[in-house]
C-alpha cells in the first residue's frame, strides 16, 4: 500500500505544473530505480525541461555525489550513488 501511495506522490510531483528544484527533480529520478542514464533519459522522464535544465540538475547531483559521471559531454553516462 504505502508502494502505490509512494508511486503516485513521485507521479503527481513528476506532472505538478509549477517550478520544481533540481534537488526534488534528482530526488525524483532516484526514486525510479533507474540506476545508470544518459542526459537524454534523464530528459525523456522529464518531458517538459529543457536540455540545459537536465544538464544544471545533473551538475548539481554530480557536485552533491548524488550521482557519478562517466565520459564527457554528449557520451556522458551516469550512475546513482
Amino acid at each position: 500500500m504505502l508502494k502505490v501511495l509512494s508511486d503516485s506522490l513521485d507521479e503527481l510531483l513528476k506532472e505538478r505544473s509549477g517550478p520544481i528544484s533540481s534537488a526534488d527533480r534528482i530526488r525524483l529520478f532516484k526514486s525510479s530505480g533507474i540506476k545508470e542514464f544518459t542526459r537524454k533519459d534523464y530528459m525523456n522522464y522529464f518531458k517538459t525541461i529543457s536540455s540545459a535544465t537536465a544538464s544544471r540538475d545533473l551538475l548539481f547531483a554530480v557536485k552533491e555525489k548524488l550521482v557519478r559521471k562517466y565520459g564527457a559531454k554528449n557520451k556522458a553516462s551516469y550512475k546513482i550513488n
